[in-house]
């Protein structure tokens, strides 16, 4: 009675949701990846995207989609991560890249490079936004940290791209 009256309390929807979470996060932890995936397919509607509090969650049933070589829709769970961390305004290049990636196992190369010019395009875009103090800021934290990752004692030769300072890119003098 009182799991009851605690999933018909409030937002029934976010209930189900939190429900939904708790047993794929069981499923894929103890790597039932079939079971985790028939659950999402079972229940899974368009309308709990806006529920979502762990949102990462779906990031990892993409990869328990793609485990079982159903890159189709391991892309389509992580479109869904995408539109979330959008409107959360919290894009994050992993999961284009991951999505690029789910292309390219498919066969589709020229959406894969797609996908990756549309990640190339937000950097630019971030990278332009930036003031003339934080571009050089993280130029050289850039700097920086290569120096301090970097045994030079055994380094004979550097390669590296001369910037394009009017994009912003990354300032490759300071090393």
């Amino acid at each position: 009675i009182d799991h009851h009256r605690e999933l018909t309390s409030g937002d029934p929807g976010k209930h189900l949701v939190q429900s939904w979470s708790n047993r794929t996060k069981s499923l894929l932890k103890d790597k039932r990846f079939l079971d985790a995936v028939a659950l999402h397919a079972s229940i899974w509607r368009p309308g709990m995207q806006e529920k979502m509090e762990e949102p990462e969650l779906l990031s990892d049933l993409s990869s328990a989609y793609a485990q079982l070589g159903l890159y189709r829709r391991a892309k389509d769970v992580l479109g869904v991560l995408w539109e979330i961390q959008g409107k959360t305004h919290q894009d994050d290049q992993d999961t284009i890249l991951k999505i690029a990636e789910l292309y390219l196992q498919m066969g589709q190369a020229d959406l894969a490079m797609d996908t990756l010019q549309a990640l190339r395009k937000q950097a630019l875009e971030a990278r332009t936004a930036l003031t003339d103090s934080d571009f050089q800021i993280r130029s050289q934290q850039i700097a920086d940290n290569f120096f301090k990752s970097t045994d030079l004692s055994k380094v004979k030769v550097i390669h590296t791209f001369l910037p394009v300072l009017s994009r912003k890119e990354p300032n490759t003098w300071l090393i």
